[in-house]
């Protein structure tokens, strides 16, 4: 069968001319024309096949050109974001490097100045210590002087209160013996 058609058998009338031989050729000939036709429509199915897979294919690869135009196009627009932000980085850590800068030369003067103070305020400390120890070595000689005059002070008191008690019983004394003398009478009345 040829395309759908019965095959034309070229030896079907049975024609004296022809040998056996050829009719074995021409049978072998008519057999690979039928195969050669089945070849045909299984390339055909195979070929259509392969159109659509192309087809799926192809646009398989535009959907995917498209998804990658677009992740190109996102990747560029994030790039150029990222540029413009390393940029504005880079002024400000820039920006931030002059202020420490100037921080750290403002604070090394007054490091310094705060090193001078310390220097005088350490030299007026020592002189100061030097007076207190002057003043303390000084207070402690008066001192010592001091308690020596309340020592002589305190025994001068102790005699004198021996002198004033033995007086006064004396005079106790010269009362009880004397009672009624003008003068004890003028000294008890005082």
């Amino acid at each position: 069968m040829t395309f759908g058609v019965l095959c034309y058998r070229l030896t079907w009338k049975g024609l004296s001319n022809y040998s056996a031989l050829m009719k074995e050729e021409l049978k072998l000939l008519e057999e690979k024309i039928n195969q050669f036709v089945q070849l045909c429509h299984h390339q055909r199915t195979e070929n259509m096949q392969l159109r659509e897979k192309l087809s799926e294919i192809t646009s398989e690869n535009n959907n995917l050109s498209e998804k990658i135009s677009g992740a190109i196009s996102r990747l560029d627009t994030e790039n150029n974001q990222l540029r413009q932000q390393l940029t504005e980085a880079t002024s400000e850590n820039k920006n931030l490097s002059e202020k420490i800068s100037g921080a750290t030369s403002l604070l090394g003067t007054e490091n310094t100045q705060l090193r001078e103070q310390l220097a005088e305020a350490t030299s007026e400390n020592k002189n100061l210590s030097e007076k207190i120890s002057g003043a303390t070595s000084l207070l402690g000689t008066e001192n010592t002087q001091l308690r020596e005059q309340l020592a002589e002070a305190t025994s001068e008191n102790k005699n004198l209160s021996e002198k004033i008690s033995g007086a006064t019983n004396r005079l106790e004394v010269l009362l009880t013996q004397f009672p009624n003398s003008p003068i004890i009478s003028n000294i008890s009345n005082d």
